[in-house]
């Protein structure tokens, strides 16, 4: 089976999920990577032997540290002309070249090619969990509205989250299996706009020493693992890292950006992180360091909740899900998805990993249409339009 994957480049954590599933995936497919030039670095340094090419994405418009929404929006519509060309090229490059499926991670790109070309589309990622945390708070409605779009079409969808997920969180087997103490330096990982009215105020806070990444020719893997804490944006790949290694964590959610309040928000609810914003930075701080001192006696003794790495049940729905894409049509699976994530769930994992690991315990629909929380009675719908393969879960 020949797979085309792509993901945003927009941050690193897509970018990490990839590298965190793509060496276990080519066990069950030929794989192609589409990436933009913001993480084909990353990538290519991770996964040197698997074919990498070029995609665009959608990237925010900020000031400073700060996503401007509307002006994101406007940005988006200026370009949609553009992207209707570039998913033509692509669908017609997936036809040509006998893809079977594609897998998206919040990359719209491929997945509206996928559904051109009448291929499977199946889409991992963590922003689309937004649409599953719709309040009263009104920045959440142009925040799902956005996720929705950034999806794309897809026929399964996993979404990988420390809260309310399909899947928990997804680690590398290098960062994994790195001896871990907390003998090492405080963790600095923040992008440049950041640093310089932050460092100051973690040196006034007495946490020294620090390293301070991304950086050039850094071992970020070693200096996590030994870790005495991290200070960070709330993006969620960072978060996750730090729950599963056992590491205290400060954050700082990105300024007009929702999904990082919300995962923020979350953070402190599982009582292992801390949130601040620039005008609490300071104070945040001092009491940061003391609170990691407490937080390593209370994880000692067990009070704490433990996050265990998700990326084989990942690995294995979506195997299940490029299974289908080798079947006709009308010998796909109708099976809830929801009983189906449960049916993983608990052929993988012991009783107490089952409530853990999955970092909320609930069971989350795959199926566009019936991504209700506790769904347990999903169906999804089939129908064949044309000569296109591509459909949607009922409503």
């Amino acid at each position: 089976m020949k797979v085309a994957y792509s993901i945003a480049g927009e941050g690193f954590g897509h970018a990490a999920r990839m590298v965190c599933l793509v060496p276990r995936l080519v066990e069950k497919a030929e794989l192609h990577l589409f990436c933009p030039e913001t993480v084909q670095g990353y990538v290519r340094g991770r996964l040197p032997n698997v074919p990498i090419r070029n995609i665009p994405h959608f990237g925010f418009v900020k000031r400073g540290d700060r996503v401007l929404v509307a002006a994101t929006i406007v940005s988006a519509l200026r370009r949609l002309p553009g992207f209707l060309r570039q998913v033509v090229l692509l669908a017609r490059l997936l036809q040509a070249e006998g893809f079977d499926a594609v897998i998206s991670d919040f990359d719209p790109y491929l997945a509206w090619a996928g559904r051109l070309a009448g291929l499977m589309v199946v889409q991992i990622n963590h922003p689309g969990i937004i649409t599953k945390h719709l309040s009263v708070n009104p920045r959440s409605w142009p925040a799902a509205l956005a996720a929705l779009l950034l999806e794309g079409p897809w026929h399964r969808r996993v979404h990988c989250s420390f809260y309310q997920g399909d899947v928990g969180p997804l680690l590398r087997p290098e960062l994994l299996n790195r001896p871990r103490s907390r003998s090492g330096s405080w963790v600095l990982h923040l992008k440049p706009e950041y640093r310089e009215w932050v460092v100051p105020a973690l040196e006034q806070a007495g946490l020294v020493p620090y390293d301070i990444y991304p950086k050039a020719g850094g071992d970020f893997d070693a200096a996590l693992a030994s870790a005495r804490g991290v200070i960070s944006s709330a993006g969620h790949q960072i978060i996750s890292e730090a729950l599963v290694l056992g590491k205290p964590i400060l954050v700082i959610p990105q300024g007009g950006q929702y999904e990082q309040a919300l995962n923020a928000h979350q953070l402190e609810k599982t009582g292992r992180g801390l949130v601040c914003s620039r005008r609490t930075l300071e104070a945040r701080l001092r009491r940061f360091r003391f609170w990691a001192e407490s937080f390593s006696r209370q994880q000692e003794d067990g009070l704490l909740t433990t996050f265990t790495d998700d990326t084989s049940r990942a690995v294995q729905l979506l195997g299940s899900y490029l299974d289908e894409a080798a079947l006709p049509l009308n010998q796909r699976s109708r099976k809830s998805p929801s009983a189906e994530v449960k049916g993983v769930m608990e052929r993988r994992l012991p009783r107490r990993s089952r409530i853990i690991s999955a970092n909320s315990g609930l069971v989350l629909s795959s199926v566009r249409g019936t991504n209700r929380v506790f769904s347990t009675n999903s169906t999804s719908t089939w129908t064949q339009r044309g000569a296109s393969r591509c459909a949607f879960g009922s409503k």
